[in-house]
């Protein structure tokens, strides 16, 4: 179900290798459909990133019925955080050909260092993208009224520490 960390050194490898792919056929489908309706030609850098956004629209609405469990007032939430995504991977793929031609990357797999490189660019987006999908649920985390252990390091020591990352 999931691939290889080690493959995540472009937000594109993160989502399309490393993360789960449960998704990914059904979406691809949709997104080459939606090529093929416009007469965008096959293997383009158009038809590439039209497959991308359709991707994480499709993902983001799937996701938006997710927020409908947090609260129907939360439904849609969740929908900027694969929008930003799938800008991510066209920013990752303009520059990818912007360097190509000028020189500063090769065609196949990266040297050492732009993958280290790349590591530290998709460790920085993740950190900064993930609230926006987490935010909600931080927000609207609620203690059991009941708990069944007297002491919980969730709820005494985690919980807080999210809500003031999350600057709640």
């Amino acid at each position: 179900m999931f691939g290889h960390w080690s493959d995540a050194y472009t937000v594109r490898r993160l989502w399309g290798l490393a993360w789960h792919q449960n998704l990914r056929k059904y979406v691809s489908y949709w997104g080459k459909l939606f090529v093929r309706t416009l007469g965008i030609p096959r293997g383009t850098w158009l038809s590439v990133q039209v497959q991308v956004h359709v991707a994480f629209a499709l993902s983001a609405l799937l996701h938006c019925m997710g927020d409908l469990m947090v609260g129907k007032e939360h439904f849609g939430r969740s929908w900027t955080f694969f929008a930003v995504n799938g800008l991510a991977i066209t920013f990752e793929d303009t520059v990818v050909v912007l360097a190509r031609r000028v020189g500063l990357a090769p065609a196949g797999q990266p040297p050492f260092v732009m993958r280290v490189l790349g590591y530290i660019w998709v460790l920085w987006w993740c950190t900064w993208s993930a609230p926006l999908y987490q935010r909600v649920l931080w927000q609207e985390m609620r203690v059991a009224v009941d708990p069944s252990l007297p002491y919980s390091p969730i709820r005494s020591l985690i919980l807080p520490a999210f809500r003031s990352i999350a600057g709640l």
